[in-house]
């Protein structure tokens, strides 16, 4: 069953807003990141574990509970661009889109190989985890959680140094952050099913572009128009379907991403962002608290 069909079935069973319905809740939302009205924002802020995958790089993203300025410091100079007047969108394509001309906005910082990328995750029932990762993947980095520190392991000239485990293996340095990832949606596509070739004459490995799109999301460091690609290409693979009142790991409600797997009859859902600003909540194992670009181990922004 393709995309289209799937967000139809959901339709018949569970209606969704319209675009018309949805306009001012837009309309606050964009007031509110151009600064130009005084706005309250909501105090409880999120945020998910990190994860590690066997790809050779890992990597960034999104907004905790509180606001996308909570996450990505400062405002847009200018208002988001208004989404195209052309042939009206599937609901999931909508709604992606949606939340890509809100990460569009967020500020952009091309970080520097010495820097770190700073995740703080919330667990169910309140644990709280912390990483720092090297964005060259050469600098040792560090995770904290339930009182305890493990140091991340560095790569350099070619060969794995940990002080704590001292093990020499070849290594490829873990880059945080991909120059090279496309800021077109097309051609994220294309990027994914290369990195992904399918076997037995499937056109691509669906599994490995579904693990690929949820690194890029927690781990790495995208720029606004990496993410923004990376929200518009998934509405691109077959699966994609909105699931509405889904609770993160903190109990927020949200409104879920979810794909299906073509071996699967249960559909995972890999995002939960806010129904009405578009900012990404975390997922059911872990809410999003903080994401930042920083100096050094330890720092929080």
């Amino acid at each position: 069953m393709d995309e289209i069909a799937l967000t139809r079935e959901l339709g018949r069973d569970t209606p969704l807003p319209s675009p018309d319905r949805l306009a001012p809740a837009r309309t606050r939302l964009m007031t509110e990141l151009t600064g130009a009205v005084p706005v309250v924002r909501s105090t409880s802020r999120p945020r998910r574990p990190r994860r590690r995958w066997a790809i050779i790089a890992s990597g960034a993203v999104a907004a905790a509970a509180a606001g996308v300025a909570s996450i990505f410091p400062g405002t847009p100079s200018s208002p988001p661009p208004e989404p195209g007047t052309g042939t009206r969108m599937e609901p999931v394509a909508q709604f992606l889109d949606d939340a890509a001309i809100v990460a569009a906005q967020a500020k952009d910082s091309v970080p520097r190989d010495d820097q770190f990328v700073y995740i703080r995750t919330v667990l169910a029932g309140g644990a709280r985890q912390e990483s720092w990762s090297s964005i060259d993947g050469e600098h040792l980095g560090e995770e904290r959680s339930g009182g305890r520190s493990t140091i991340l392991s560095a790569c350099v000239q070619g060969r794995s140094y940990n002080p704590s485990d001292r093990v020499d293996v070849a290594c490829e340095p873990a880059r945080m952050y991909l120059p090279g990832l496309p800021t077109d949606a097309d051609a994220v596509v294309a990027w994914l099913k290369q990195r992904n070739p399918g076997v037995d004459g499937a056109p691509y490995n669906v599994n490995g572009v579904a693990k690929d799109i949820w690194s890029l999301t927690y781990s790495y460091w995208l720029r606004p128009a990496q993410r923004a690609a990376l929200y518009r290409a998934l509405g691109h693979f077959e699966g994609i379907r909105l699931v509405p009142e889904v609770t993160d790991a903190t109990g927020r409600v949200g409104t879920g991403v979810a794909w299906t797997s073509p071996a699967e009859k249960t559909a995972k859902v890999m995002w939960i962002f806010d129904p009405e600003r578009h900012v990404l909540l975390g997922d059911q194992n872990g809410s999003l608290d903080a994401f930042a670009l920083v100096d050094k181990i330890g720092a929080t922004h």
